[in-house]
């Protein structure tokens, strides 16, 4: 059963805030005594329910027709008990600033003003005392607030379509992830699990006639599933969440062993990345840093992150023997372009002067919470 609100959950305790602006009208209307009270209680009831439905109404026609009532409600609680209940008027003006058409909403300022105005000097020419110098500046105040409220309306609405667009943009990033985990599953298991079952087709015709050579071909099948279960622990390991404070560690571990002194340069702290960037990134970092172990025969490696308009710059140079097209074939940089092209990102590379390596990552810092 759905819970029951009495105004949306995305306009927080405004609403609620805003009653207590009533609290003088209802005041005033305590003074009244016999037919000039009931017809008060009315009117603010009638007054408050408007005030309801202006928040849940859709349509911008039936909107217009709400706010209207509401409008008039205001106006004639002006006349018939005191000019000061103009000042009502501000929740019509709060309410200007949701109809969606621009049109509509510079047709409603008119009527509000023209309307307010008017009835401020029909009251004054009834008698009614009015202090100008407190009608005159809320006068402006109510005709500026509805493209107060209208800009922060806006806002909010622009958060809630960059969220909404946010998720689809997750979304899309997960299917691509799904795409290239496939291709990797394809392109690691699909030879292997052929050799096993041309070995086991193999086996299955030798098992009667040469009995010793099915044993060990049924052996090198154990030893060909035993390795295909390595590659397939070794893709799980590799999707799993990383960061890259912890891969900072593995490769100065790493090349600790292979005698090569890592330097790491922050100007811009990485883990303030989302969970998905410092995983690809980590990934990448570890593809260069096997790279560099392998091929570079370098005695140094620096490692910097800095901001560049927007943008992670993460550099990884070495003072090894540098790179190549041919050399760089089989170093696992295809693989690299592709998960960085899932976050945007592209990656340039140097091989004069040593390697130097250098990915480029938009910055998306972490949302504390979605807008409601």
């Amino acid at each position: 059963m759905k819970k029951f609100q009495l105004f949306p959950k995305r306009h927080g305790l405004m609403p609620y805030i805003s009653l207590l602006y009533l609290s003088f009208p209802i005041i005033y209307l305590t003074l009244e005594t016999g037919f000039k009270l009931v017809l008060g209680i009315v009117m603010m009831g009638a007054f408050l329910f408007t005030y309801y439905k202006l928040y849940w109404v859709q349509s911008d026609r039936v909107y217009a027709v709400w706010w209207i009532i509401q409008l008039s409600i205001i106006l004639a609680f002006s006349i018939i008990f005191t000019p000061w209940n103009l000042f009502m008027a501000f929740y019509s003006a709060n309410f200007v600033a949701y109809f969606e058409k621009q049109r509509t909403f510079f047709i409603a300022m008119g009527v509000l003003g023209v309307s307010v105005l008017a009835v401020a000097v029909w009251c004054e020419m009834r008698g009614a005392t009015l202090e100008y110098f407190l009608v005159i500046p809320m006068y402006f105040v109510m005709m500026s607030t509805p493209f107060a409220v209208r800009s922060i309306a806006r806002q909010a609405q622009l958060e809630q379509q960059l969220n909404k667009a946010n998720e689809q943009i997750q979304e899309l990033i997960k299917r691509e992830e799904r795409t290239r985990i496939a291709r990797d599953l394809h392109d690691t298991l699909g030879h292997t699990l052929s050799l096993i079952t041309l070995q086991s087709q193999l086996v299955q015709r030798l098992v009667s006639k040469d009995p010793d050579y099915a044993i060990k071909e049924a052996k090198e099948i154990e030893a060909t599933s035993r390795a295909a279960l390595k590659q397939v622990r070794e893709l799980v390991a590799d999707m799993r969440s990383l960061s890259i404070d912890s891969e900072i560690e593995r490769l100065s571990q790493l090349f600790k062993k292979a005698e090569i002194e890592l330097q790491v340069d922050r100007e811009e702290e990485p883990h303030k990345l989302p969970h998905l960037q410092q995983n690809i990134i980590s990934m990448c970092l570890r593809e260069a840093g096997t790279n560099i172990v392998k091929h570079s025969k370098a005695n140094m490696c620096r490692i910097s992150f800095r901001n560049q308009h927007g943008n992670m710059l993460i550099t990884v140079k070495d003072d090894g023997v540098g790179f190549n097209a041919s050399a760089g074939k089989g170093s696992g940089l295809d693989g690299m372009r592709e998960r960085l092209a899932l976050v945007e990102g592209n990656m340039n590379i140097d091989g004069q002067h040593g390697t130097e390596l250098t990915l480029t990552i938009p910055i998306i810092v972490k949302a504390e919470e979605a807008y409601v």
